[in-house]
């Protein structure tokens, strides 16, 4: 290799580096649920056949009135995007926001 294509190399691996690092240290990592019933937004006090946790780190349902509990084994979502749906009731639980900055979203190889 010439030199000058080694130092080609070190300022894009550099370029590379300071914009991975800068895209995650811009990510608040705050992340908003948004409730509805039959379509419409509700708070979580106004739903009354699921019991919705919101914590600090997620959400969840802790129980349902629905026959098969499949919103309840769900388990508790942490992304934006997820949601949790209960058929029989219409309720749908949907995180929004920016994700965190800690974690892979996928791998390609």
């Amino acid at each position: 290799m010439k030199k000058m294509d080694i130092i080609l190399c070190a300022v894009v691996l550099t370029a590379a580096v300071v914009l991975l690092l800068a895209q995650s240290n811009t990510a608040t990592g705050e992340l908003t649920a948004h409730i509805y019933v039959a379509g419409v937004e509700v708070s979580a006090h106004e739903v009354i056949t699921n019991t919705i946790e919101i914590t600090a780190d997620g959400v969840y349902m802790s129980d349902s009135t629905c026959r098969n509990q499949d919103c309840v084994r769900m388990g508790k979502i942490t992304r934006p995007g997820q949601m949790i749906v209960c058929l029989p009731n219409r309720v749908m639980v949907r995180l929004e926001g920016q994700a965190r900055g800690d974690g892979l979203d996928a791998v390609a190889g």
